[in-house]
């Protein structure tokens, strides 16, 4: 678990790097996530907001009286990153407008991630499942290893399966990467837990809040390569359709 002034000299080390600030946010689930970076010097922003009772423009409103309470211009932000799902619908085209709003607005970088990462992030433990409510009887989930860089490497990919397919895919990477204790966050991750029957210390935690500091540090080697997303092309991760299209005839 990096402490929080590590984490506070890494992020600042990065803004030096790529001369000036880092915008980073994530609305998908019932946190929304802001973090600025450097947009006064020395200072690191996070901030959490109840997305479930903000309408959808606070984030963007919030945002701006950032920019003018530190008199800064949105052309001077170095990059963006930002959640793209899965998780709510509408949380994640709140988030991704405002981002690509922004990006296309002042000519910013844009990153994407996933959000499932950003809460593997944030529980701070090597090994992270996520298995959140999808509906229809499956969950959003992915299996993802946290490096000591604090790097992200998703070892079951994003996807929405049945609890029971994704404990398939559990067991079978506790065995191949010699998984020693798993960490499981969701909404679904004290029912999938009690559910199954695993070979090693698990612990279930039902919620965990975004923290987009720790995915801005995890972005590090992207943002220094400069290997932005293509603002126009990058698109919401749903994993799963929408009920209009799925009453469709």
């Amino acid at each position: 678990m990096i402490d929080s002034a590590s984490l506070k000299s890494d992020l600042l080390e990065l803004s030096r790097y790529l001369d000036g600030p880092i915008l980073g946010l994530d609305s998908s689930g019932p946190i929304t996530s802001l973090c600025c970076v450097g947009l006064e010097q020395g200072v690191v922003d996070e901030r959490e907001m109840d997305a479930t009772a903000l309408p959808s423009d606070t984030l963007a409103e919030t945002i701006s009286s950032l920019l003018r309470e530190t008199k800064t211009q949105a052309e001077n932000i170095k990059a963006i990153v930002v959640g793209i799902g899965p998780g709510s619908f509408t949380g994640i085209r709140v988030g991704l407008a405002t981002a690509k709003g922004m990006a296309l607005g002042a000519g910013i970088p844009l990153y994407g991630i996933s959000s499932l990462g950003v809460l593997a992030l944030s529980a701070q433990e090597p090994w992270v499942a996520l298995c959140s409510d999808a509906r229809h009887d499956e969950v959003y989930c992915a299996l993802y290893r946290i490096d000591a860089d604090g790097s992200l490497d998703s070892v079951v990919a994003d996807g929405t399966r049945t609890q029971a397919s994704f404990f398939a895919l559990i067991s079978n990477a506790i065995g191949e990467h010699g998984i020693g204790r798993l960490r499981v966050v969701g909404d679904c991750a004290e029912s999938f837990c009690a559910a199954h029957h695993f070979s090693i210390e698990v612990m279930g935690s039902d919620f965990c809040s975004p923290k987009m500091a720790l995915a801005i540090r995890a972005m590090g080697k992207r943002l220094r390569d400069k290997k932005s997303d293509c603002i126009t092309t990058l698109s919401p991760q749903y994993m799963r359709r929408t009920a209009a299209e799925r009453n469709q005839k």
